[in-house]
């Protein structure tokens, strides 16, 4: 019922109302990455209603710019890193809300479930050209790069990257996550992604085994053998 309550205010905009509730929530032994999570699958909801035009941009700014003060908020209560995953993370993930696009909600999601998943995470922010997100890339010598956008216009930037990325010689090195609004699974193979789901916690597990098992396919690689100089 509070967390409704917590929904309700998210909605409308209230964030001296969300801010309470939401330490009412975690004083009653509420976990903060569940209520993340449950944040999460509302604000999902309200940006499918935007793209069915069932809400209207005034009503996506509004509720985004309370949940992000929530999220901000709870962001400080996380626990980090989950448990057996201590240590320095073998994994970097480069995150961003692609070229003419400055919603941030889902980018902002998936940068706090990478981080609870024991990445760590390079943000790029918002607007970001798929050049920009392939420098990123290379300076960071990723392992996954993750964009977001909430526009149906701007998906071209997705695939736009992907193609890049194939020119560059290093797609067989990096996995592409996307999500966002606009996006789905049948767009995410049109473009040739590796993960895509509605749900942002699932698409880091979904990371974090296609990663996990390309390491130990590494592993049992045999070393290559150098040819000698003629």
């Amino acid at each position: 019922m509070r967390r409704e309550r917590l929904c309700d205010c998210i909605l409308e905009g209230d964030a001296e109302k969300a801010l309470i509730e939401t330490e009412r929530l975690l004083a009653e032994g509420t976990p903060p990455e569940a209520l993340v999570e449950s944040l999460a699958a509302e604000m999902e909801t309200l940006g499918e209603r935007f793209q069915n035009y069932d809400a209207f941009l005034p009503d996506l700014i509004l509720a985004g710019d309370v949940f992000t003060q929530v999220l901000n908020h709870l962001e400080r209560r996380l626990p980090a890193p989950l448990p057996g995953q201590e240590g320095p993370s073998p994994y970097v993930a480069v995150v961003g809300t692609v070229q003419e696009d400055t919603h941030d909600i889902g980018k902002n999601l998936l940068a706090i479930a990478l981080r609870l998943g024991g990445f760590r995470v390079v943000d790029l922010g918002t607007d970001v050209s798929p050049e920009d997100f392939l420098r990123a890339v290379e300076r960071h010598r990723a392992d996954v790069v993750g964009l977001s956008t909430l526009l149906s216009s701007t998906l071209v930037f997705q695939g736009e990257f992907v193609r890049l990325l194939r020119a560059s010689g290093r797609r067989e090195d990096v996995l592409i996550a996307i999500g966002g609004a606009a996006t789905s699974r049948g767009w995410s193979e049109k473009i040739g992604a590796d993960v895509w789901n509605v749900d942002v916690f699932q698409s880091v597990r979904e990371i974090r085994r296609a990663l996990e098992a390309r390491r130990a396919q590494e592993k049992t690689r045999p070393p290559r053998r150098e040819e000698p100089c003629p």
